[in-house]
Formats: C-alpha cells, structure tokens, sequence
C-alpha cells in the first residue's frame, strides 16, 4: 500500500458505517510508463498523473476533497455556483480509500484481500464493528467483486467493472454466484475498445437491470449508463456520476 485516504462524518457524530473506495488503474500512486504516457490523449499532462494525488482524480476521494468543485457539472456554462452537494456520503459513513503503489498491484488478489485487511483495521481504530460497503471504479470494482464474499463486506457497487484478463465470460460467473448484496453500474463500447469487455460481461451477468435514480428493491442488479464523450470519459462518467447520486448511497446504508 502506498497511502490512505480517510474521512469522518462532517456532522461530528461517531461514525457508525464504513465505506472503503477502491481506485481504478489509473489512481495509483506510481507513474506511467513510457508506452502508457504515449498511449494517452494527452501526453503533455503526464506529470499531472503522478503520485498521491492520483487518488484524488475520480469518484469518492474527488468529492469529499473538492465538493465545491464536485458540486459544478462539466461545461457549466451560467456564472452561478452550483447548489452545494448534499449527500449520505459527509454525514453518514467513516470513508477509507486506500491507495496501491501501483497499477498493476490492482490485478493481483493477494495484494487485494491485503487493502481491504488494511482497511478493516484502520475502520477498528474508528469502530468497535465495522458494518462495510465497497465502493470500486474500473479495477477497482474488479478488486470489489472479488472482496465481496467475505464475511465482512454486506454490499458492494461496483463501477464500470472489468473482467480478470479479459475473461469476461468467467468473471461474470463468479459474480453471478456471489451471495453479497452488489449494484452494478455500467456503460457500453465498441468492440475496437480497450473497454469492450467490461461491456461483454456485463451484459452476461443474469441480474435485474434497473433504471438510475432511485434505490432499487433488488438485492443484486445492474444499471446501464449511456455513453457520453470518448471511451475514457464515459468510464470516468460511470463513477462520477454514480459517486453523486443519493439512490446508491441510500441502496448501502439499507444493508449497513
């Protein structure tokens, strides 16, 4: 592990729910590697994608260290601030979002089961039993479907998921045979995507779809995004906007 970020409830009370927020491949502390930095977009930004604040690029740890700006939606044209977030996440949880020193460290499942033991003994310092939700983003979510039988895990969201090795048809078997409450979110990809998979199993997983914006009655289901942008920001838009919405807050603290 390289470092971990924590927050506590802004209203003061003890915290009484924990939730744990996997990183995606990207969020890891170490840099790119010369073939990744000429695979991106945008080459000139690589030195904004090194180190600690990597963790800080999407989803839970962006909004608890910048709501203002978490607040504000992309391409905001009209000059007036954005109506401050209101969510379950500054008042209801004690948030860990632990960071791995690097990417390929989120492929690994020993490193994986150490994040959440980590994690879980952290969450002790704060809470005599922890009641746990995960919360993952790409690999991640990856990360928290493998995490999600254990005894210590009552829910999980996963986001934008992709397969172990691209062998989606497996992994959407074993996430099929998971007994854990989970909430799939996902977008969608052509098949000259390097997110192509994440689609394909998705599409596999025999769960309920169901729409976005209100806390579902199922226990296990899957909610499709429509694409918006270039591949990477539609799986960027998966997280952030599943990060902001009330209902998957609401879907957690029902199993907490």
């Amino acid at each position: 592990m390289r470092s971990f970020f924590i927050s506590m409830p802004a209203n003061g009370e003890p915290p009484t729910k924990v939730l744990i927020f996997l990183h995606g491949f990207g969020e890891a502390f170490d840099p790119l590697s010369e073939e990744q930095a000429a695979a991106l977009a945008e080459p000139g930004r690589r030195i904004e994608r090194l180190g600690t604040g990597n963790l800080f690029r999407e989803g839970v740890p962006s909004i608890l260290s910048q709501p203002a700006v978490a607040a504000s939606s992309p391409g905001r044209a009209d000059p007036e601030p954005a109506a401050p977030l209101s969510l379950p996440l500054f008042d209801r949880f004690l948030t860990i979002a632990p960071q791995q020193a690097r990417r390929l460290d989120m492929h690994d499942p020993q490193l994986i089961h150490g994040m959440l033991d980590r994690s879980i003994a952290i969450a002790r310092t704060f809470v005599t039993e922890p009641r746990i939700a995960i919360m993952g983003f790409s690999m991640g979510g990856f990360a928290s479907f493998l995490l999600a039988d254990r005894p210590e895990v009552r829910a999980v969201v996963a986001m934008d998921a992709p397969p172990a090795q691209d062998n989606f048809d497996g992994f959407a078997a074993r996430v099929s045979r998971l007994r854990t409450p989970f909430w799939a979110f996902h977008s969608d990809y052509g098949p000259q995507s390097r997110f192509f998979p994440i689609a394909q199993m998705h599409r596999l997983i025999p769960v309920p779809e169901v729409p976005f914006g209100s806390v579902p009655r199922e226990h296990q289901c899957k909610t499709f995004i429509a694409p918006r942008g270039s591949d990477l920001e539609a799986h960027s838009h998966v997280c952030n906007d599943v990060c902001r919405s009330d209902a998957v807050y609401g879907w957690m603290l029902r199993y907490l």
